[in-house]
């Protein structure tokens, strides 16, 4: 926002880039560890009481990864006061999610809700937040091959949790096989960064591992 108020916009789209590979990144790492031992961890959790529904788990753990996506490009307009699309990804939102899962809840149960939301971010965190900021950016450079490799661990994770889906047994192997791919795309990401942001970066980390060696 402050780069808005200072005309300073060609900074805003390395911002988001920037939160791209660190939210990004530290998310998908997190998921990587969690999805072979999530039904375990509930079953623990419940007691045994309650049935862990996994396409409902795998839905939503897409969900949250195209919410991190978006969250900076929604965080923009909601900075420079863009009410008007706000409300579009609002209204959007919500017949999306409420349309979807009561159209299919008889059939599917649970799941259907899952198939709501997934659909409801993919549009609204995904889809129209680049268009509506880039709307806004379109006179600064705009790496589009950033976006897609910002964008690739959604279609990786959805790819490998289908699978899991059917082949269980494969879970761990999927997953390290993920993480290697993943590796790589966020190493193609840091190298595509300019060398003050990478030199920040590094900063930032060293006095948080400085922080967290105090304790």
């Amino acid at each position: 926002i402050r780069f808005e108020s200072e005309g300073k916009k060609e900074n805003i789209w390395k911002i988001i880039e920037v939160n791209w590979l660190v939210s990004g990144s530290l998310i998908s790492v997190a998921y990587l560890i969690l999805i072979p031992v999530a039904d375990s961890l509930f079953t623990i959790w419940t007691k045994g009481h309650i049935e862990f529904n996994k396409p409902l788990f795998y839905l939503l753990s897409l969900s949250v990864l195209a919410i991190n996506f978006g969250r900076s490009l929604t965080s923009y307009l909601i900075g420079i006061n863009d009410l008007k699309r706000m409300s579009v990804l609002s209204i959007t939102r919500f017949v999306l999610i409420f349309g979807v899962s009561f159209t299919l809840i008889h059939s599917l149960g649970l799941t259907a809700i899952g198939i709501g939301i997934l659909a409801a971010e993919l549009i609204c965190s995904v889809l129209l937040p680049v268009i509506f900021v880039h709307s806004h950016l379109s006179r600064y450079q705009f790496d589009f091959a950033k976006l897609l490799l910002a964008l690739l661990p959604l279609p990786l994770f959805g790819g490998a949790l289908a699978i899991c889906h059917f082949y269980p047994s494969a879970t761990w192997w999927l997953c390290g096989a993920a993480g290697i791919v993943l590796l790589w795309t966020y190493l193609l990401f840091w190298r595509s960064l300019e060398e003050q942001i990478k030199l920040r970066l590094i900063h930032f980390a060293r006095k948080g591992l400085r922080k967290l060696y105090a304790f």
